[in-house]
């Protein structure tokens, strides 16, 4: 049974830019890896920014706003970086970047689908592993949540139990999108090309990753934390990225990423600062996991 929540999280601080002219759509077709043609207004399509060696830059999403003009919204520490990424090859295209982060606001809702509000957009959007709407606010704008404010924690729990990957914990320049098995959230391998695309079908085609995104489920009363090595009999096979309770199975829950030869469901890893302070015990489950 997917696990779930009924609330409201503010995301305000999130980068968002609006990208807009003749030339948007394919300017940023050739920037991002999924197929900003399928892009529409009322729902939020994630994708990913990439280097030309494939790794990741920024996890991003983007929606239509008008007939020529895309909103993007990025974590909020990539507000700098994200902004020269998306600028550096306007050079000759019709189209325009802007920064517009402080001129909307972002409540993002889970739970049963909540009413439009006049003049807000509302947007289908899965930002923690299961459907939410997005509430895109323009300053100024009075808008009336209804629910409770969800914990940090609770959302942390909730996107652990489904897999998926955040910026600044498993996401990094670091990461290649397999690794993190954003492969059928994020990429589009009929869209043609774009930044990074050659090494990203590579690997679909011809090769493999050599460690994948795993989620794991700790024993009763351990607790495991973000960073703890993970090893699997005398070898040091991973790393712990995230860790969050889960209430349903009472249990501590943690994603990390492990060597491809240890990653089948229902292995049991070793968790520590080091292999002489082993103090958890992980297996590896298939995701939701409750």
């Amino acid at each position: 049974m997917a696990m779930g929540a009924e609330g409201w999280i503010d995301l305000s601080g999130r980068a968002k830019f609006l990208l807009s002219g003749p030339d948007a759509e394919r300017y940023l077709n050739g920037q991002t890896t999924n197929d900003v043609r399928r892009a529409v207004e009322d729902a939020a399509m994630p994708s990913l920014v990439t280097t030309a060696k494939g790794k990741i830059e920024a996890d991003v999403y983007i929606s239509r706003r008008g007939s020529a003009a895309f909103l993007i919204d990025g974590p909020e520490e990539l507000q700098m970086e994200l902004q020269l990424r998306l600028d550096r090859y306007l050079i000759a295209d019709n189209a325009e970047l802007i920064d517009v982060t402080g001129e909307f606001r972002l409540i993002h809702v889970l739970g049963p689908e909540p009413a439009a509000a006049g003049g807000i957009a509302r947007r289908a959007a899965n930002r923690f592993g299961i459907p939410g709407w997005d509430f895109v606010i323009p300053a100024g704008v009075a808008f009336k949540t209804t629910g409770p404010e969800l914990p940090v924690e609770a959302l942390e729990a909730i996107r652990i139990a489904h897999g998926l990957p955040r910026w600044g914990a498993e996401l990094s320049s670091d990461v290649l999108p397999q690794e993190a098995r954003l492969e059928d959230r994020c990429l589009d391998f009929h869209k043609g090309c774009y930044i990074g695309q050659e090494v990203i079908s590579r690997i679909k085609s011809v090769g493999r990753v050599n460690r994948l995104l795993c989620a794991m489920v700790a024993e009763a009363d351990e607790t495991p934390e973000a960073g703890d090595l993970l090893f699997f009999e005398d070898r040091e096979v991973g790393q712990v990225t995230s860790v969050a309770k889960n209430l349903q199975l009472a249990r501590m829950t943690a994603l990390g990423y492990v060597k491809r030869d240890a990653v089948a469901p229902g292995t049991r890893l070793r968790a520590g600062k080091s292999e002489k302070t082993l103090s958890s015990h992980l297996e590896i489950r298939e995701t939701p996991l409750c």
